[in-house]
């Protein structure tokens, strides 16, 4: 379980009330209120969120932008490259934090 995977599922378990750690940590996957089941809900909840949204892709694509222009100059971006890339780097983002 990634570190991102465990943080999302501790708040899951938070916001039901739930302290994580007193958590029985072997019970079955399928039972509400086990540490199993807040790690299903926070890889759901993970996965749901990989496909950026085209504003979330504008804002990356804008913060990306200064920098590159902060590196290279005016000159140094392309907006179709940029947005590529704001995407592909978002996605790998939450590939790793669901690993």
């Amino acid at each position: 379980m990634s570190e991102m995977v465990e943080r999302v599922a501790r708040a899951i378990c938070e916001v039901d009330g739930e302290c994580w750690e007193k958590l029985d940590q072997w019970a079955p996957r399928n039972e509400e209120g086990t540490a199993a089941y807040y790690i299903r809900c926070a890889r759901a909840a993970i996965a749901a969120m990989r496909e950026p949204t085209p504003g979330m892709c504008r804002e990356c694509m804008e913060e990306f932008n200064a920098m590159l222009e902060c590196m290279f100059g005016p000159d140094g971006k392309n907006p179709d490259v940029v947005f590529l890339a704001a995407e592909t780097f978002y996605k790998a983002m939450i590939d790793e934090a669901l690993k």
